[in-house]
């Protein structure tokens, strides 16, 4: 069945990775295609959803860039947002694994707030120094 929308795409392939992750399969393709009346080349990019033991095989197609990203979203353990609602990573269920066991988020630590202001203000006068200097070879 091909499907139009990519959050009813994500969704459907979800509910299908749910019932048998051992038996449904994901195939990415690329291609190349050309319209009749330009020669432009487009990139297509086709994902196939398909489980071998009910028939069911659902099929999405993009060109577009933002589309492919959301999907490799998807595809990876964090996974996207679909209709509003964060969903976990298509591979999770795959695997069978918890979101908390694979994902761990780091952020870097800020050790003072002095050190980051004396750069910002250190590069605002190495700036203003820069016009200055511009502004005099002008005026010769």
């Amino acid at each position: 069945m091909k499907i139009k929308q990519i959050d009813t795409y994500i969704t459907s392939t979800q509910s299908l990775l749910k019932s048998n992750p051992s038996g449904a399969t994901i195939t990415i393709t690329y291609t190349h295609s050309k319209k009749k009346n330009d020669d432009k080349l487009r990139s297509i990019i086709k994902f196939k959803t398909y489980d071998a033991k009910t028939g069911i095989c659902h099929v999405f197609k993009t060109h577009k860039i933002k589309e492919l990203s959301k999907l490799f979203n998807a595809l990876g353990p964090r996974g996207c947002n679909v209709n509003g609602e964060d969903i976990d990573g298509l591979s999770l269920l795959l695997s069978n694994t918890e979101k908390s066991e694979v994902v761990q988020e780091t952020l870097p630590e800020i050790t003072t707030t002095t050190d980051i202001t004396k750069i910002d203000s250190d590069a605002a006068t190495e700036t203003n120094q820069k016009k200055k200097k511009n502004k005099k070879k002008g005026k010769k």
